[in-house]
Protein backbone atom coordinates (compact mmCIF):
# COMPACT_ATOMS: atom_id res chain seq x y z
CA UNK A 1 0.00 0.00 0.00
CA UNK A 2 2.75 2.42 0.76
CA UNK A 3 4.27 1.84 -2.67
CA UNK A 4 0.53 2.07 -4.55
CA UNK A 5 -1.15 5.64 -2.96
CA UNK A 6 2.10 8.19 -3.91
CA UNK A 7 2.43 5.76 -7.70
CA UNK A 8 -1.42 6.89 -7.88
CA UNK A 9 -1.03 10.57 -7.25
CA UNK A 10 0.14 11.67 -10.51
CA UNK A 11 -3.11 9.63 -12.10
CA UNK A 12 -6.15 10.33 -11.38
CA UNK A 13 -8.46 8.03 -13.54
CA UNK A 14 -6.58 5.18 -11.18
CA UNK A 15 -7.22 6.96 -8.21
CA UNK A 16 -11.15 7.51 -9.02
CA UNK A 17 -11.27 3.43 -10.08
CA UNK A 18 -9.12 2.85 -6.66
CA UNK A 19 -11.78 5.24 -4.51
CA UNK A 20 -14.75 3.23 -5.79
CA UNK A 21 -13.13 0.00 -5.17
CA UNK A 22 -12.89 1.05 -2.23
CA UNK A 23 -15.70 2.82 -1.20
CA UNK A 24 -17.32 -0.79 -2.27
CA UNK A 25 -14.40 -3.29 -0.69
CA UNK A 26 -12.06 -1.42 1.63
CA UNK A 27 -13.23 1.53 3.29
CA UNK A 28 -10.41 1.95 5.70
CA UNK A 29 -7.74 1.97 2.70
CA UNK A 30 -10.60 4.31 1.07
CA UNK A 31 -9.42 6.86 4.40
CA UNK A 32 -6.11 6.20 3.09
CA UNK A 33 -6.33 7.21 -0.37
CA UNK A 34 -8.02 10.33 0.44
CA UNK A 35 -5.99 11.56 3.05
CA UNK A 36 -2.07 10.59 0.82
CA UNK A 37 -3.80 12.40 -2.31
CA UNK A 38 -4.41 15.34 -0.39
CA UNK A 39 -8.33 15.01 -0.82
CA UNK A 40 -9.61 16.69 2.43
CA UNK A 41 -12.95 17.40 1.62
CA UNK A 42 -13.51 13.58 0.91
CA UNK A 43 -12.06 12.48 3.67
CA UNK A 44 -14.00 14.70 4.97
CA UNK A 45 -16.79 13.89 3.72
CA UNK A 46 -16.34 10.01 4.43
CA UNK A 47 -15.90 10.99 8.52
CA UNK A 48 -18.94 12.74 8.47
CA UNK A 49 -20.95 9.90 6.38
CA UNK A 50 -19.34 7.44 9.33
CA UNK A 51 -20.12 9.62 11.75
CA UNK A 52 -23.85 9.94 11.12
CA UNK A 53 -24.25 5.99 10.80
CA UNK A 54 -22.73 5.55 14.30
CA UNK A 55 -24.53 4.14 16.84
CA UNK A 56 -23.12 6.15 19.56
CA UNK A 57 -23.14 10.18 20.60
CA UNK A 58 -19.75 9.72 21.29
CA UNK A 59 -19.19 7.97 17.89
CA UNK A 60 -20.99 10.62 15.80
CA UNK A 61 -18.95 13.31 17.83
CA UNK A 62 -15.23 11.65 17.34
CA UNK A 63 -16.39 11.44 13.72
CA UNK A 64 -17.54 15.01 13.11
CA UNK A 65 -14.27 16.16 15.34
CA UNK A 66 -11.94 14.23 12.16
CA UNK A 67 -14.49 15.85 9.42
CA UNK A 68 -13.82 19.63 11.38
CA UNK A 69 -9.57 18.41 11.33
CA UNK A 70 -9.51 17.85 7.51
CA UNK A 71 -11.58 21.07 6.96
CA UNK A 72 -9.44 23.38 9.36
CA UNK A 73 -6.41 21.78 7.93
CA UNK A 74 -7.36 22.88 4.68
CA UNK A 75 -9.28 26.17 5.31
CA UNK A 76 -6.49 28.85 5.31
CA UNK A 77 -6.13 28.08 1.65
CA UNK A 78 -9.74 27.03 0.15
CA UNK A 79 -12.45 28.84 0.92
CA UNK A 80 -15.00 26.25 0.59
CA UNK A 81 -13.26 23.99 3.54
CA UNK A 82 -13.13 26.95 5.36
CA UNK A 83 -16.92 27.52 4.96
CA UNK A 84 -16.90 23.47 5.54
CA UNK A 85 -15.43 23.75 9.01
CA UNK A 86 -17.67 26.33 10.31
CA UNK A 87 -20.50 24.28 9.06
CA UNK A 88 -18.63 20.88 10.35
CA UNK A 89 -18.79 23.11 13.85
CA UNK A 90 -22.22 24.11 13.99
CA UNK A 91 -23.06 20.17 13.57
CA UNK A 92 -21.33 19.42 16.48
CA UNK A 93 -22.85 22.09 18.60
CA UNK A 94 -26.21 20.57 17.60
CA UNK A 95 -25.45 17.09 18.45
CA UNK A 96 -24.32 18.74 21.93
CA UNK A 97 -27.46 20.02 22.16
CA UNK A 98 -29.54 17.35 21.10
CA UNK A 99 -28.08 15.03 24.10
CA UNK A 100 -28.64 17.74 26.46
CA UNK A 101 -31.78 18.41 25.40
CA UNK A 102 -33.00 14.31 25.54
CA UNK A 103 -31.20 14.24 29.10
CA UNK A 104 -33.05 17.41 30.20
CA UNK A 105 -36.44 15.95 28.85
CA UNK A 106 -35.42 12.33 30.09
CA UNK A 107 -38.80 10.53 31.39
CA UNK A 108 -40.95 13.70 31.11
CA UNK A 109 -44.02 13.39 29.67
CA UNK A 110 -45.32 16.12 27.29
CA UNK A 111 -48.45 18.07 28.63
CA UNK A 112 -51.81 17.29 27.83
CA UNK A 113 -53.06 18.90 24.16
CA UNK A 114 -49.04 19.91 23.77
CA UNK A 115 -48.12 20.28 19.93
CA UNK A 116 -46.05 17.01 18.65
CA UNK A 117 -41.96 18.87 19.00
CA UNK A 118 -43.32 18.55 23.15
CA UNK A 119 -43.06 14.06 22.72
CA UNK A 120 -40.51 12.72 24.82
CA UNK A 121 -36.59 11.96 23.70
CA UNK A 122 -38.43 7.93 23.80
CA UNK A 123 -41.47 8.44 21.17
CA UNK A 124 -39.14 10.74 19.24
CA UNK A 125 -36.94 7.16 19.15
CA UNK A 126 -39.71 5.02 18.14
CA UNK A 127 -41.39 7.55 15.09
CA UNK A 128 -38.07 8.22 13.77
CA UNK A 129 -37.43 4.45 13.86
CA UNK A 130 -40.71 3.86 11.79
CA UNK A 131 -39.68 6.28 9.37
CA UNK A 132 -36.25 4.70 9.35
CA UNK A 133 -37.91 1.62 8.38
CA UNK A 134 -39.35 3.20 5.79
CA UNK A 135 -36.68 5.12 4.12
CA UNK A 136 -33.38 4.20 3.64
CA UNK A 137 -30.87 6.27 4.33
CA UNK A 138 -28.91 6.17 0.48
CA UNK A 139 -32.69 7.44 -0.34
CA UNK A 140 -32.20 10.90 1.74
Amino acid sequence: MTLLLPAMRPQPNAQHLFAIYCRAREPETLKALFYHTNRPVDAAALAIREAYKAPTWAQRMRGLAIALQFYEHSAASSPQCAALARQTEEQLKLLDVQRQLERDTLGHKPPVGAPPSAFDSESVRVIASECASEWAADDL
